[in-house]
């Protein structure tokens, strides 16, 4: 009779996790990917985004402008700041604050200047997505006057805190 492990009795064999080099090898490809993209696609790609992240400011402010004035209203109104991220990457838009390895790679392999304006051009229109919503959002009438105020009471409060504190926030996030 031939003896059979009892299965209860033999250990599981669990999968390996991806080495560090493998995980940098996969962000730069999809790095690589990316910036080889023609400018035009990548620009538009960053612009999308940059005006998608505008959806961060505007669904936190229209939660905070519209919420009672209640102890738990903070809570949930920045929830709406998670929307404009949300809106990035189910769209695959190309964000550089979403995942700044990701353009950066390259450049720290090549360190050369077509590299570089390649990050610009994403980089590029993604500040310029973010100053069109600026823009709109202050100077239209897209907004009731309460809703302006809070957007403005969200900018200032951001602007508050002095360098050495809003870097170590920046780090925790």
């Amino acid at each position: 009779m031939e003896h059979t492990p009892d299965k209860g009795h033999q250990k599981e064999k669990l999968p390996q996790s991806p080495s560090a080099q493998s995980i940098h090898n996969t962000i730069y490809q999809e790095a690589e990917s990316e910036l080889d993209r023609p400018t035009s696609v990548l620009f538009w790609s960053g612009l999308a985004a940059g005006l998608s992240m505008g959806f961060s400011m505007i669904a936190e402010g229209l939660l905070m402008a519209y919420l009672p004035d209640a102890e738990w209203s903070i809570l949930v109104s920045n929830f709406g700041y998670s929307m404009g991220f949300l809106i990035v990457i189910l769209g695959k838009q190309q964000l550089f604050k979403e995942n700044t390895l990701t353009p950066i790679l390259p450049l720290l392999r090549r360190k050369n200047a077509d590299t570089f304006f390649n990050v610009l051009r994403l980089w590029g229109g993604n500040l310029l997505g973010v100053l069109l919503i600026a823009m709109v959002t202050a100077r239209t009438a897209a907004f009731d006057a309460h809703v302006h105020k809070t957007f403005t009471e969200i900018g200032r409060k951001v602007m508050e805190p002095d360098f050495g504190a809003v870097l170590v926030r920046g780090i925790f996030a």
